[in-house]
């Protein structure tokens, strides 16, 4: 019975709806900003979180900032979600996410981008 539910888990994992999009790890201080971007935009924010609680940016850009900030000057903003379509392969999911996340990065002055 134990093997039987580890598939059923493992197939409900394998059909769930993939969320991505992209995100802005924002510096409320200086208003500086990382844009990142993910297939499963639910990593991010728990890698984010992670990161505060820790004390400690994955990000190496963030890194001078947190020291001189401190991590709880930074909050985490999600842009843009996008869907993966049920017929779209998970290559053409990241090409979408990849093309969202630079017109996203075309938006910022280059000076407030990490």
């Amino acid at each position: 019975m134990e093997r039987k539910h580890r598939r059923e888990l493992a197939q409900q994992y394998q059909e769930r709806t993939l969320v991505g999009g992209v995100c802005a790890i924002v510096n409320t201080v200086n208003g500086r900003r990382l844009v990142v971007s993910a297939t499963e935009i639910e990593r991010l924010r728990n890698l984010f979180d992670f990161s505060v609680s820790t004390g400690r940016f994955s990000y190496l850009e963030l890194q001078s900032d947190a020291k001189v900030h401190g991590m709880q000057s930074f909050r985490f903003e999600v842009l843009e979600t996008l869907e993966k379509k049920e017929l779209q392969s998970l290559q053409q999911f990241k090409e979408d996410i990849e093309i969202l996340t630079d017109l996203w990065k075309a938006k910022y002055d280059p000076d407030v981008l990490y």
